[in-house]
């Protein structure tokens, strides 16, 4: 490659780095996810599983079935009125759909975080507690959102919204939300301390992604670094 056709390269891939709102926004929206599984711990403690779930039924269901049928309609027959396409009347999920995954991740997990909460004293947790309490705790969480990846080969990886890999992107988020939330302040001691590693790696990462990998890389690779550099 050239002098003129690196810099050429370098100038459109660094328009893409300024230029990354799907990608961003799938770590917001991630995120969320993460706080709503830490929001579960605490809830948990000053209510059992059947006080859980009509919560979350009153919280997080019926608002994702009324804004379905109510909500979202309202803003597709307003779309179609701008672009002068036919008016009919069209339920969809839209932008809530990411409140019926969190109810889900609630319904199927909530056996086995109820149970690691009644056994928070036993020997088991205390092992979880003292992983997290390093940086091999967030090694294993990387190592299954890099698996994740592997497995379900997201092409775009920013592609999340009611697919596969948004839902299991979001189940593993929404899971090891609750445990960094039981892991105690051990976890977030363990960040402050470590944040000097944390924060260089993941900006040389993200930048090494967008800078030097091109379209010779393999789609395997590509996505696993990607879920890394998340």
């Amino acid at each position: 490659m050239g002098c003129y056709d690196w810099i050429h390269h370098h100038i459109k891939t660094l328009g893409s780095i300024v230029d990354s709102h799907g990608y961003a926004k799938s770590v917001a929206d991630t995120a969320l996810v993460f706080v709503s599984g830490m929001g579960v711990y605490f809830a948990m403690e000053k209510r059992n599983w059947k006080q859980l779930i009509t919560e979350r039924t009153m919280r997080i269901w019926l608002p994702f079935v009324f804004g379905m049928f109510a909500i979202v309609p309202l803003h597709i027959l307003v779309w179609r009125y701008y672009y002068k396409m036919e008016l009919h009347y069209t339920y969809d999920p839209g932008h809530l759909w990411f409140l019926a995954n969190i109810f889900i991740y609630v319904l199927l997990l909530s056996p086995l975080l109820f149970y690691i909460k009644k056994k928070e004293n036993g020997k088991i947790v205390q092992v979880i507690k003292r992983i997290f309490s390093t940086p091999v705790g967030l090694l294993i969480v990387i190592t299954a959102f890099m698996a994740e990846v592997w497995i379900i080969k997201p092409v775009p990886y920013e592609l999340y919204a009611m697919t596969r890999h948004g839902f299991f992107l979001g189940l593993l988020a929404f899971f090891f939300g609750y445990f960094f939330v039981l892991s105690g302040d051990a976890f977030w001691e363990m960040l402050v301390r470590w944040r000097w590693l944390f924060l260089p790696m993941a900006i040389g990462l993200f930048f090494s992604n967008k800078l030097f990998w091109n379209e010779h890389t393999s789609l395997s690779d590509r996505i696993g670094i990607a879920s890394l550099d998340f």
